[in-house]
Order: C-alpha cells, then structure tokens, then sequence
C-alpha cells in the first residue's frame, strides 16, 4: 500500500505551500471511517482511496483534490455525510467529494440500464470514479 509520506512528499514537490496538514487529516479520517472493511480479496478497504490519492498526486492536482480522494467512498460505504465533511474539511473538500459520489451514482445508474456489466477499475471493486479537481503547477504527467 502506497504510504502517506509518499503522497506527501509528491505533493509538495509540485505545490511547496501545500496544505498538507489537511491531507494527513483526511488520510486519518478516512483510516478511521474504513477501519475493519476489507475487500473480497481480504485487502484493507482504506487501500483504494489511498490508491486513488497517490493516482491524483500523480496528476498533480491541488491538496483539496487529494483529500477528495482519500475521502470519495466515506460517505457512501462509511456512516459519515457530506455535512460531516464539510464541517471538518471545508466546503470545497466536501464539494469534491459530493461530486465524485454524485457522478458514481450516476454512472452506476447508466450502466445498469443500458445492460453491460459492470466493470473493476485498477483499484476497486466497483465503476471507476471520477470527480471535478484543479491541477496544480503545469500539465499532467
């Protein structure tokens, strides 16, 4: 599993002034929310949003992004809510996250009707998310 520090030290790399207090917040929070959930592999839960995040850092998306990532599955697999994300992590983390929940419901809600299967991303046992984020620093990589 990729580690904190590693997403951390991406981060910071292409964004120096980072809030990358709020990034550790939100990798607590959401080790927290998924402590005990595990996949049908048996892997920890909490290893796709970590997945995700450090696939974001990649991207070189804003720390807001970040924390989104880490967060994107709390609110529908965990007892939190996006008032309950908002309240910790501000109203554009709670916006991002609200966002990529929205557009997962929606992507699920298309392909069940259209008949296909539903496919696995790299890092999940479910459709792909996706979500609205700023890029940080210059184009993708």
């Amino acid at each position: 599993m990729v580690r904190l520090t590693d997403i951390l030290e991406k981060v910071k790399g292409y964004h120096p002034r980072a809030d990358t207090d709020l990034i550790n917040k939100a990798y607590v929070y959401s080790a927290r929310m998924h402590d005990g959930q595990s996949r049908k592999s048996g892997d920890p839960y909490f290893a796709h949003p970590v997945a995700v995040a450090d696939v974001i850092a990649d991207m070189r998306l804003d720390a807001s992004s970040v924390c989104a990532a880490l967060l994107h599955d709390v609110v529908e697999d965990c007892e939190a809510s996006i008032p309950d994300i908002e309240t910790v992590f501000g109203e554009e983390v709670a916006f991002l996250v609200d966002g990529v929940t929205k557009l997962g419901n929606q992507f699920r809600i298309t392909r069940r009707s259209s008949g296909r299967k539903l496919s696995k991303d790299a890092g999940g046992d479910g459709p792909g998310h996706s979500g609205v984020a700023r890029q940080v620093g210059g184009p993708a990589r």
